[in-house]
């Protein structure tokens, strides 16, 4: 949440103007951070999801203790490319570390830390039909890798809508590029910046994915 200009991976993208935004979507809510941020700064209608159970109570008070009376939707599901359930696999040392569909050998590895629990299962499309999301919206987006099944069913919104996207792509190398070529395939007007490199993992991959709408002259 740094400017920009000291931190080129920044939500706050200069070209995606955060203020004029009518609604901004948090998937991968956590506790709110960006929540509150979109709160503080935007007059938007703010839908904050979370799949977590654990997570809720703390995401709930945030968004009451924040909105001054605005209306706020939190969404207590994950992410993917069709509606449904899945299991999801809870690191209870690395919260964060949390993912859908785990492999039996990933639980098996990491048991004494590992939980898993039954989530409900939405999508973007599902979600902008569901709450009459139109233009003029943002999605900050970032799911321990789900972001490409989640862009999958996002086509329609991207496609008639057009919301500003800032996406975390460093879970898997292959990401940016995947999610890029999902976001073009929709809306081929999108501009798309990689911005930060993430070098915790080897090889470095971009940090993050910025997309927005270029109005294309005909």
């Amino acid at each position: 949440f740094d400017n920009f200009n000291v931190n080129p991976s920044s939500y706050d993208h200069p070209s995606m103007s955060l203020k004029s935004r009518k609604w901004i979507m948090d998937a991968g809510a956590a506790e709110g951070y960006f929540s509150v941020f979109s709160l503080l700064n935007t007059q938007a209608l703010v839908i904050a999801v979370e799949p977590l159970s654990l997570m809720k109570p703390a995401l709930s008070k945030t968004l009451d203790l924040y909105a001054n009376g605005r209306k706020t939707i939190l969404v207590s599901a994950a992410l993917a490319d069709k509606p449904g359930w899945s299991e999801i696999q809870i690191d209870c040392d690395h919260i964060c570390d949390s993912t859908l569909s785990p492999t039996r050998s990933a639980i098996e590895s990491s048991a004494e830390n590992i939980i898993t629990e039954r989530v409900a299962i939405t999508t973007i499309d599902e979600l902008a039909q569901k709450n009459s999301l139109g233009y003029d919206g943002m999605i900050k987006m970032d799911i321990e890798g789900y972001e490409m099944a989640a862009l999958s069913a996002a086509v329609n919104v991207m496609k008639e809508y057009k919301p500003s996207l800032a996406i975390a792509v460093y879970h898997e190398l292959e990401n940016a590029k995947a999610c890029a070529d999902i976001i073009r395939k929709a809306n081929p007007s999108y501009k798309i910046e990689f911005r930060g490199c993430y070098g915790y993992f080897d090889p470095p991959r971009p940090y993050m994915l910025f997309a927005y709408w270029v109005r294309v002259n005909i």
